[in-house]
């Protein structure tokens, strides 16, 4: 979702610009683009403080089965909200963000009926490698601020216990990852698992502390710190490795196409499409490679044979 806002809320930050001039339909776009920014910013936590909003310090994302099934439905109901504009009546600015915002909920829609969330974790997404980049974009300027970080903290066991459920129905039902993909993620759970707290990415905070705190809350935070990440952040990684170490890490693909996931195929052309933003078929998108390929060197080869200042030719 933050991904899929992100151009959009550069219309609310800079819609002023031209609000003057926009009319009605326009405004109601800005409210409904406002609108769903702040929801996924709600919605995603950790995203929300990476761009700066610290209202929901104290959260994590919701990854129960619930919460994803609802925003999926969230899908569905932005696009009836979209149909009911006028996009005739529209400046050619917002008409751009229309266009932008549909093609996004549309591809959304249509993705739905793929189980991406039961892939939930990778060598280069999931909570080891998202949560331990929360903290340096985290401001620590009050004791509120370090009593946010706190819960946040406290609530790592239950994300990885929800990341646990989706990789075993994931499991269930052939939704995993190719196991060749997947292999060094033990050593990045290991890593956030074990030993002294002090030394987690998770303390860091607790390191540096704003001079109004006063060295009894200084002492407080830094007891306290320890002690979320001995009893709650280390034993929940420690949990979720075990799992995937003994469990998942097994049941993992030995191809690492995406047409060996259940209706592999059609997951694949949906991805080309949604990467790639064409409506090019993944064979025609792969032949244009060797096309041009063979064409830059068969140009190579034409302008090598024509040596410069009679010099020899590099090819006989």
């Amino acid at each position: 979702m933050l991904a899929r806002l992100a151009g959009i809320v550069l219309v609310v930050a800079f819609g002023s610009s031209f609000a003057a001039a926009a009319g009605s339909e326009d405004a109601r776009l800005r409210r409904f683009f406002d609108e769903e920014w702040q929801w996924g910013l709600e919605q995603y936590p950790e995203g929300a403080t990476l761009v700066g909003d610290n209202r929901w310090n104290d959260r994590l994302t919701d990854l129960s089965f619930e919460a994803i099934a609802e925003r999926k439905r969230r899908s569905e109901s932005e696009l009836a909200t979209l149909r009911t504009f006028r996009r005739e009546a529209l400046s050619p600015e917002s008409r751009v963000s229309y266009d932008l915002f549909l093609h996004d909920v549309e591809l959304a829609i249509e993705g739905n009926r793929f189980p991406t969330e039961y892939l939930a974790i990778g060598p280069l997404a999931g909570m080891q490698i998202e949560l331990p980049s929360v903290p340096p974009q985290t401001p620590f300027r009050s004791a509120r601020d370090y009593e946010s970080y706190l819960a946040r903290l406290a609530a790592v066991p239950k994300q990885a216990d929800q990341v646990i459920a989706l990789l075993k129905k994931g499991v269930e039902t052939g939704w995993v990852a190719a196991r060749i993909a997947v292999e060094k993620v033990p050593e990045q759970l290991r890593a956030e698992s074990s030993g002294p707290p002090e030394k987690s990415p998770f303390f860091e905070p607790f390191t540096r502390f704003p001079d109004a705190l006063s060295e009894t809350d200084r002492e407080r935070f830094r007891r306290q710190g320890t002690a979320v990440i001995a009893g709650n952040v280390q034993p929940a990684f420690a949990r979720l490795l075990e799992y995937f170490e003994k469990s998942y890490l097994p049941a993992c693909r030995k191809d690492v196409g995406a047409w060996s996931l259940p209706d592999g195929d059609a997951f694949y052309r949906y991805s080309v499409r949604l990467h790639t933003t064409t409506t090019l078929d993944p064979k025609t998108i792969h032949e244009i490679g060797p096309a041009r390929s063979r064409g830059s060197t068969a140009r190579w080869r034409r302008s090598s044979r024509r040596p410069a200042s009679g010099a020899p030719s590099p090819i006989s």
